[in-house]
């Protein structure tokens, strides 16, 4: 076909199109209408939007009244339950309440509050703050009073005129309640509503508005315009300054007229907490003649513009389409196969596109190359990443797997893995059809925990997360990747364990507190029985049974603390050789003579720091189980050694820590401990012996010692062969560290002073005040710090030592200690407790002296420790602590 037939060919389908010029035309067109619709919308909304600041002018007018008025009424609650505190109120006798509203009357009446008084429950006036004419001295019952008396809350009573000054009030009453809580009366606060007026006025409303604070019923509490027409009264209906059913909705605006025919715009809020209403009124007209002509302006504007765009476009499209036709023909010899150039001749419209064209061309070229190397580098990503990573069908058939999946597997390399099906991974190949059936018809899954095994048997445990896809061979797979988690698990578990003893051990040393304040209590009284001359030998003797199972069960506590950690015990440096030996008499005979006992102790090995008492108590459960173990006959061998344990080794136990560590090892040749048992047997109350015979707390108090002394145990045993105790205590390398015990008296301390008792537990409070006033000191006595710091305000005299509780409610005895000592009024404490937990020596440096003594005490050693702070020697008594 010639050159002649194409271009008229080329007319023909040209015809059936629109010219460039029409299409300009339709173009500027469609944009102009439009526009000039955007423009009538822009100036609706700017009129919109200044109305809405002038209503929001309105509203936040109205929301600062209500907020002043809120404010007034929540001070008057206040007030109200400042005065309601006072017994002489809720007695409800009119000679109690009248000296109290003598004198508060001169304070409080005036100008705000017109009068306080009182109503009993069914409806009779007790009190009243200013004195009337009535017959009883009071007025008669306000209206709303039925509703007051009926109420558990606060209430506002509707407006009224008060009945010796004629002015308008209103009045908020509240229940009275005696010491014992029953309700008795009400107590009701007549407010003057000239103080609402006030609030109009502070707020400096504009001279055009109105700003009125009525009830739901319309009457007027105040009123910024002719006030003493209006409040009081209910405006007739042409006065219409309330919006629209106003109960439904608490903030809002609407117009209505005044009774004048004035149009107002009203913004009203409801005042919380009241049936009240604040409306803020403005001539409608004033607000908005401005905002309706500003919006005339704008869209008068906006047309003007817009005629100016279309005759500007109209010039613009005609120097456009000469060059664009040229522009279409120089594309049109390019061949669509090659990046070819276009050449950049001609007018600078036709140059500026053909250079894009060329940049496009380019750019595509650039993009190609980019993405060859971004595959290379997600391909360098993915094989060098460090976790596993791999691409499995449905049938179990490895696609792709990186080094890491490699070695995290055990293979030798990749082609190995590939070909191992994914089915040998697992423990059975019905687990991975569950995790299939679980989570392989997801779209994406993440953090599947599975247990695999690696090539050499060894367990490891993941954890899974990918994406579901359709392979290029129309498969359904997986793209996976594996995270290595064992160690993760492993230090998850440690941490499970941990939380569960510390749980524990909390609940053990709450129990054991309590039990110490009862045992004192118990240990007290019975040490009171043995003092007493009138007992006979019978009773004397029976006392003393009781002082002794006393000592018995603050032993059973002292185990009960150890375990929850809330004991440290007294830490010395300890021979363990030496306990051993000394202890083995005691040792052998719990055996007894069916099991050999064999002690094997390498000499001169480090001391360890710790309470002897519990090592012996380590000892003792530890042998007693290894017994149990071995019903008929078997060899039982202590030993002790010294070895260092690495860092790496002692990171697998909770709280231990490596270095050097003296070891007491107790074997026996048993019937061991099954594996499904040993992982329970540090927990508390977890026995497999007969109810009778275990309590399940001995293992779980050794290794409550052991790991508070920063050491670990570690268990060895074969189910019929026997079992393996190593119990690992820290090697204590430097000096002796020793403390000294108070030693107690050996008889009572008679003293004199002042003491301030302060403790919660009532029985333990009674028996040492018995204590104190017995030998001859005055006793002040608090349950809890804050009563403590209210009597010491009321006591004028010199207060000679504290004697408190450390653990209390609200406030803790050494942050009594500390706040009384700053302010100059103690110089001397004695502390006492169960267990001292949160006891902080730090705050007591502005004592002189103090002492602490362990729950249950006897009476020497409570009276012991006072003559001690105070100064006053006693028998076999060591030196006071200093702080």
């Amino acid at each position: 076909m010639g050159s002649a037939a194409r271009h008229h060919q080329g007319e023909g389908n040209h015809r059936n199109r629109r010219s460039i010029r029409w299409l300009l035309v339709t173009l500027i067109v469609a944009l102009v209408a439009p526009l000039l619709g955007l423009a009538a919308y822009f100036g609706t909304q700017r009129y919109q939007s200044e109305r809405d600041r002038a209503e929001d002018r309105l509203l936040g007018l109205a929301d600062a009244t209500a907020v002043g008025v809120h404010q007034f009424l929540q001070d008057t609650k206040r007030l109200m339950d400042g005065v309601a505190q006072d017994p002489q109120l809720a007695a409800m006798d009119p000679d109690a309440c009248g000296p109290f509203f003598t004198p508060a009357a001169e304070f409080l009446l005036a100008p705000t509050y017109a009068n306080m008084a009182t109503w009993r429950s069914d409806g009779t006036p007790i009190c009243s703050m200013r004195p009337t004419t009535g017959s009883d001295g009071i007025s008669s019952p306000p209206p709303g009073l039925a509703e007051a008396l009926a109420a558990d809350d606060f209430t506002l009573t509707p407006v009224q005129q008060g009945f010796r000054s004629q002015r308008w009030i209103t009045a908020i009453t509240r229940p009275l309640h005696d010491a014992s809580g029953r309700r008795v009366g009400i107590l009701s606060l007549s407010i003057d509503l000239i103080r609402f007026q006030e609030i109009l006025v502070s707020l400096n409303p504009p001279e055009e508005s109105i700003v009125s604070i009525t009830d739901l019923g319309g009457t007027v509490v105040a009123r910024s315009k002719d006030p003493e027409l209006w409040v009081g009264k209910n405006p007739p209906a042409p006065d219409a300054e309330s919006p629209d059913d106003p109960t439904f909705q608490e903030r809002g605006f609407s117009r209505a007229s005044t009774f004048d025919g004035v149009l107002f715009g009203w913004g009203f809020v409801r005042i919380p907490e009241t049936d009240w209403v604040v409306y803020v009124g403005f001539p409608y007209a004033d607000a908005f003649r401005d905002t309706f002509h500003g919006a005339l302006q704008f869209l008068a504007l906006g047309l003007l513009v817009l005629m100016g765009a279309f005759i500007l476009g109209r010039s613009f499209y005609l120097r456009i389409t000469t060059p664009l036709q040229a522009l279409v023909e120089g594309v049109a010899q390019v061949g669509l196969d090659e990046p070819a150039r276009l050449p950049t001749d001609g007018p600078k419209e036709i140059a500026w596109v053909a250079e894009r064209f060329n940049q496009v061309w380019a750019a595509r070229a650039h993009a190609e190359r980019e993405r060859e190397r971004s595959d290379e580098r997600m391909r360098s990503l993915v094989e060098n990443a460090v976790t596993g990573i791999y691409v499995v069908t449905e049938g179990g058939r490895f696609i792709q797997a990186n080094q890491a999946m490699v070695k995290l597997l055990g293979y030798d390399s990749e082609e190995d893995l590939l070909a191992t099906p994914a089915t040998a991974l697992h423990a059975s190949p019905e687990d991975r059809r569950r995790q299939i059936d679980r989570y392989g018809h997801a779209a994406a899954f993440q953090g599947v925990p599975v247990e695999w095994r690696r090539r050499d048997g060894k367990p490891v445990n993941v954890r899974l997360s990918g994406r579901r896809m359709v392979l290029d061979t129309g498969e359904v797979g997986w793209e996976i990747i594996a995270e290595d988690v064992t160690e993760l698990t492993r230090l998850q578990s440690q941490a499970l364990q941990a939380q569960k003893m510390e749980a524990l051990g909390r609940l053990a040393g709450g129990i054991a507190h309590d039990f110490n304040n009862l045992l004192t209590v118990v240990q007290g009284q019975a040490e009171l029985l043995q003092e007493d001359p009138d007992l006979g030998p019978d009773q004397q003797e029976q006392a003393a049974e009781i002082y002794l199972a006393t000592l018995r069960g603050a032993a059973l506590n002292r185990q009960l603390l150890a375990f929850g950690r809330r004991s440290p015990g007294e830490r010395t440096a300890v021979d363990l050789n030496e306990v051993v030996a000394g202890f083995e008499l005691v040792l052998r005979r719990a055996v007894g003579e069916e099991v050999r006992m064999e002690i094997s102790l390498e000499p001169s090995i480090p001391a360890i720091r710790a309470d002897r008492s519990q090592v012996e108590q380590i000892l003792m459960n530890l042998v007693v189980n290894a017994r149990d173990a071995m019903p008929g006959s078997g060899l039982l061998v202590i030993a002790t050694h010294l070895e260092h344990v690495a860092t790496a080794t002692a990171a697998e136990y909770a709280g231990a820590r490596g270095g050097n560590h003296v070891v007491l090892r107790i074997t026996d040749t048993g019937t061991g401990i099954p594996d499904e048992v040993l992982p329970h047997i540090f927990e508390p109350f977890y026995s497999t012996k007969p109810d009778t015979k275990g309590t399940g707390l001995g293992l779980a108090t050794v290794y409550g010692i052991v790991t508070d002394s920063g050491g670990h145990i570690r268990v060895r045993s074969t189910p019929g062969k026997g079992t393996e105790f190593a119990v690992y205590f820290p090697a204590h390398e430097g000096p002796e560290v020793r403390q000294t015990k108070d030693v107690s008296t050996s008889r009572r301390h008679e003293g004199s002073g002042v003491v301030l008792l302060v403790e919660d537990e009532a029985g333990v409070r009674k028996l040492a005040r018995t204590l104190l006033e017995r030998a001859g000191y005055q006793v002040l006595e608090a349950q809890d710090g804050v009563r403590a710091l209210e009597i010491v305000e009321g006591f004028a005299g010199t207060i000679d030592v504290l004697l408190s509780d450390i653990v209390m409610p609200g406030m803790r005895g050494h942050q009594l200690a500390e706040t009384l000592a700053t302010r100059g009024r103690i110089r001397r404490a004695v502390f006492f407790s169960g267990y001292p937990e949160g006891f902080e020596e730090e705050g007591l440096g502005a004592l002189e002296r103090w002492e602490f003594i362990s729950k249950p005490f006897t009476g020497v050693d409570l009276l012991g420790a006072l003559g001690r702070v105070l100064g006053r020697p006693t028998p076999d008594s060591p030196p006071a602590r200093e702080p």
